[in-house]
């Protein structure tokens, strides 16, 4: 090790005080891993998401420094009304993401719009994404009922007239109508990234994550090129815990179960759905 430092020093003493460091710098930049755009949607295991992209940065080497900005722009909102001037995360990334998002050494993650950064291309990107069928029926009952409120006054004012607007509704006539509203131009916007990515993005489905958790936490982590033991592999899957046996309609966590609009909606309105979502039905593998 004190060779190699003193070989360093003795490389950069050939050189300019700033063209060493800029040459140190752009050496210690080529070694740093390529960043990770983590990209998802909301009702789509959103409370474990944060434990796996946490311990991809905990056990990634060179580190992958995790930031959650969504989460950041959240508690900002309230605690210094920084919502008033950004109400939506794409609205603060269109403005600074050039500058905020690093090609090297970062995740960055649960990002929940489809909002593209001019270099968005130099990442690695993985799609973490739900049967939108069931995301209608499980954003109906948390939206509706479950959720917590937010605490910004704008935030919750907001919050609270839309669902008073959905609980003077059935949940038929809210799916129908947020499939347009939400899900078209969510999915469409994902689907036209990941057709126009250079780089190959992982594209993972609640689906099988809530059927075999384990295979898919392992194959988040080949991706990321992020080496862990089968030990941890099973201690998260045994916290994601995605399916429950047992629902409660008071619950914002319910049963996480594939297929339950199946069982939720009318098949009139199954139908309409799959028309309205046809293209993103059959080109994610959900028609």
């Amino acid at each position: 090790m004190r060779f190699k430092l003193q070989k360093l020093n003795h490389s950069l003493k050939a050189l300019s005080g700033a063209e060493g460091f800029t040459v140190l710098y752009n050496s210690i930049k080529k070694r740093k891993p390529c960043s990770i755009l983590f990209y998802s949607q909301h009702k789509c295991a959103s409370v474990f998401i944060p434990n796996i992209l946490g311990a991809l940065s905990h056990f990634s080497i060179p580190r992958l420094k995790h930031v959650d900005y969504s989460h950041i722009i959240a508690q900002s909102s309230w605690l210094y009304g920084f919502g008033a001037k950004y109400s939506h995360d794409e609205d603060f990334f269109e403005q600074f993401g050039t500058d905020l998002f690093k090609p090297n050494g970062f995740l960055y993650g649960p990002l929940r719009h489809p909002f593209i950064l001019p270099h968005w291309h130099a990442f690695k990107t993985i799609f973490f994404l739900r049967d939108p069928r069931d995301s209608l029926v499980s954003a109906y009952h948390s939206f509706g009922f479950t959720h917590s409120i937010p605490m910004d006054p704008d935030e919750k004012a907001r919050f609270l007239e839309r669902r008073q607007w959905i609980q003077q509704n059935d949940i038929d006539s809210f799916c129908l109508k947020m499939a347009k509203d939400w899900s078209l131009p969510l999915l469409s916007s994902y689907r036209r990234m990941v057709q126009s990515s250079i780089k190959e993005p992982l594209v993972v489905k609640y689906e099988e994550f809530a059927l075999s958790p384990e295979s898919i936490i392992a194959k988040i982590f080949a991706f990321s090129k992020v080496q862990v033991s089968d030990k941890e592999v099973n201690r998260l899957s045994e916290k994601a815990s995605p399916l429950q046996s047992n629902i409660q309609e008071e619950s914002h966590k319910r049963s996480g179960r594939p297929g339950q609009y199946l069982v939720k909606l009318k098949s009139e309105t199954i139908e309409e759905i799959n028309k309205i979502l046809y293209k993103e039905l059959v080109f994610f593998n959900w028609a």
